[in-house]
């Protein structure tokens, strides 16, 4: 039986969306994954799969933004492969009207545009785990991703306590020999463009933690990691890296940010 003292995520509703496009979508895109019976997760695998990051992103109000024209041109090849009297690009048209973006010159629908299949995130960190335990140092891993809670005050004068939740963290908070206390990882798989590493940093940033964390991007994109590991923030004293897996072995490399992770590979908490 599940422990129903753990803290859970959030269920969020569509009138907690504050932005007007990212609500939209949203309009759309809900009543389909919910009449259709299927979890968010399974919606994300359905072909053509993608990151059930960027598919929970979608309904969180914190995110405040919408998507790449990519990833509504497969919501609209998932809805209509889950509705055959659905037309994909009529979908990806109402999509795009929705998220206020050109679909008629800039960003066209073309049926026989392949999509290239990611791998899924479920699949990377069940290749991840193993590679961390593995490390010179031993972890925890535990289910509660998130460091620290903002209290938000609203207009009407209520509060409410926000979480930044990460998909997979390790704990080395009890080890002498660890020169962090915890490693957060975030999954990005199968995405481009800068929408992700946007949603990246701000997590990180609100998260705001004042212990020792190491936090990395994974992606099975090889632009992504390439323009990640090419960034340099030496005003950002955070400990950020970015991971590629391509679908055999991982290779992580730092963000030139104000903290020196020599540390870190030291101790053999790096890839």
């Amino acid at each position: 039986m599940a422990d129903m003292t753990k803290p859970r995520k959030k269920r969020h509703e569509l009138s907690d969306i504050t932005n007007q496009t990212q609500r939209a979508v949203a309009e759309i895109v809900k009543p389909v994954i919910e009449s259709s019976g299927l979890t968010m997760k399974q919606f994300a695998s359905l072909k053509p799969s993608m990151s059930l990051t960027i598919l929970n992103r979608m309904f969180n109000p914190d995110t405040d933004g919408i998507e790449t024209p990519k990833t509504y041109k497969t919501l609209a090849k998932k809805i209509a492969e889950i509705n055959s009297k659905i037309n994909a690009e009529d979908c990806y048209k109402e999509l795009m009207e929705a998220a206020k973006l050109d679909y008629k010159k800039k960003y066209p629908f073309n049926p026989s545009e392949e999509i290239i299949p990611h791998i899924p995130d479920d699949t990377v960190k069940s290749e991840l785990m193993p590679v961390i335990i593995n490390l010179q140092i031993p972890c925890k891993m535990p289910k509660e991703c998130s460091f620290s809670k903002r209290v938000i005050v609203r207009e009407d004068g209520h509060t409410s306590t926000m979480a930044f939740y990460h998909d997979l963290t390790c704990d080395y908070s009890s080890s002498k020999n660890a020169p962090i206390d915890y490693w957060a990882f975030d999954f990005y798989n199968g995405i481009t463009g800068i929408s992700p590493i946007q949603s990246f940093f701000y997590n990180i940033l609100g998260d705001g933690s004042d212990k020792k964390v190491k936090y990395s991007f994974v992606t099975d994109s090889k632009t992504m990691f390439t323009r990640l590991t090419s960034m340099n923030i030496p005003a950002l004293n955070l400990i950020i890296s970015a991971i590629y897996f391509n679908g055999e072995k991982f290779t992580e490399s730092y963000i030139k940010t104000g903290i020196d992770h020599s540390e870190i590979d030291k101790a053999g908490l790096s890839l």
